[in-house]
């Protein structure tokens, strides 16, 4: 995914360096061919893969076939279908403020629920959300790379000739454009408006409150669609009455084993790594893809303020595949009993021991306030010996992560993932 938006990038560098810190989309630049492979178009084959009646993933002994079929029933598809009920509750909100163009709260409070199931879903892209180079999550959520100015462009555009010409980039659609449609109360624009490329978005802008609404409705509606489509697909891939991609796991489908399908899902585990480096790292200067001391710009969700709900969702999906459910008591198979299993059960209580001091340090972390506040307040986090809480999150996400690498990995003989983009370890 990141690689498709990376390339894509490139096409918009033309516009000159006055415009670097302010992206640029122009009218002639198209976005992907609609020939690409959408895989939310494609068939999920209607009960064409069902589990034998009254089975149970997690009963008997445990295996690693057992193991990803409770991940994928009990874990991956509620999560699927939330999304795809939150999305719907999403188009109903946006329907019911477009009529009227009055309250925007309950479309803003629904929104944040919606990008809630995502990230909760997002947070082990295994399946159908990683075929096809992570189209999908492309296609649903682009952050870092949502592009708030192409937005306006495309608004702009839409409205003076009434249609939507070709397929969108994706920096200008999925959830991510329709927060800033949504969240943006001041219905103004993010481009350059004394650059001339931006003509026509500065008219755009000098329009009356009402027309701008309707022209934002107008290209959020077009927007929903999509999203919706690619909800129902991801649901009906993980149905176990349609696609049920539970089963393809449990089967070791389109894998060459049981065990390479295993390792599949434990290289879907390090998205904990966008945690640790493109939520965390970015804004506290302790990545790379920062230059300077600190990049509080770099924060996620900056029109809605919802970044400590994607930091804790992402955490919440990544412990319940590692544990096989919400809890940490009740019999369900995952990672730890596969590693209790195999005969390591030390390396398992280690992991444990450090999922627990992640979900307390969030905890904390979170009630210092507004995540761009404490970044730009903070002294610091060079050592694990900081006494902020947020540094100290940080450090904690970044031991888990090196945990994994390190020990859980070497325990269950799997091989280690391709190195994510970004990653400083």
């Amino acid at each position: 995914m990141k690689n498709l938006i990376f390339i894509l990038s490139l096409l918009f560098l033309s516009a000159g360096c006055s415009d670097f810190f302010n992206p640029t989309i122009v009218e002639e630049v198209k976005g992907p061919s609609s020939d690409l492979p959408n895989p939310f178009e494609k068939e999920t084959g209607e009960g064409s893969n069902p589990f034998p009646k009254d089975f149970d993933p997690n009963a008997g002994t445990f295996s690693e076939a057992k193991m990803l079929a409770n991940i994928g029933l009990n874990v991956i598809f509620p999560e699927a279908r939330n999304f795809r009920v939150e999305v719907e509750a999403l188009k109903l909100r946006l329907s019911e403020y477009c009529q009227d163009l009055q309250s925007m709260e309950p479309l803003k409070t629904q929104w944040k629920n919606a990008m809630k199931a995502y990230h909760k879903l997002a947070a082990i892209p295994v399946g159908p959300l990683a075929e096809n180079d992570r189209l999908a999550m492309a296609y649903l959520y682009s952050w870092p790379s949502a592009n708030s100015c192409g937005v306006d462009v495309q608004v702009e555009k839409m409205s003076r000739i009434g249609k939507i010409e070709g397929e969108l980039i994706v920096s200008v659609k999925g959830l991510d454009a329709l927060e800033y449609l949504i969240f943006e109360d001041q219905l103004q624009s993010t481009c350059n408006l004394n650059s001339p490329l931006f003509r026509k978005v500065k008219d755009w802008v000098e329009r009356p409150e009402s027309e701008k609404r309707k022209d934002r409705c107008a290209f959020s509606k077009h927007l929903m669609s999509e999203i919706e489509s690619i909800a129902n697909w991801l649901e009906s891939s993980w149905d176990p009455q349609k696609r049920n991609f539970s089963k393809e796991l449990y089967e070791g489908k389109g894998f060459s084993s049981v065990h390479e399908a295993v390792n599949a899902v434990s290289d879907a585990m390090f998205a904990i790594e966008e945690v640790k480096d493109e939520r965390l790292g970015v804004p506290l200067g302790l990545h790379s893809d920062c230059t300077a001391d600190q990049c509080p710009e770099r924060v996620e969700h900056p029109w809605s303020q919802s970044e400590w709900t994607a930091i804790e969702q992402r955490v919440l999906g990544f412990e319940a595949v590692y544990f096989g459910g919400y809890d940490k008591v009740s019999k369900h198979f995952g990672f730890d009993d596969f590693l209790n299993s195999s005969g390591h059960g030390a390396v398992a209580s280690s992991l444990k021991e450090k999922f627990l001091a992640v979900e307390a340090l969030l905890k904390d972390a979170k009630a210092q306030g507004p995540l761009t506040a404490q970044v730009q307040a903070s002294s610091g986090c060079g050592s694990q010996g900081s006494p902020e809480k947020l540094c100290q999150l940080f450090w904690a996400v970044k031991n888990l992560s090196s945990s994994l690498k390190l020990d859980l990995l070497s325990a269950l003989s799997l091989k280690a993932p391709p190195v994510y983009q970004g990653d400083n370890d």
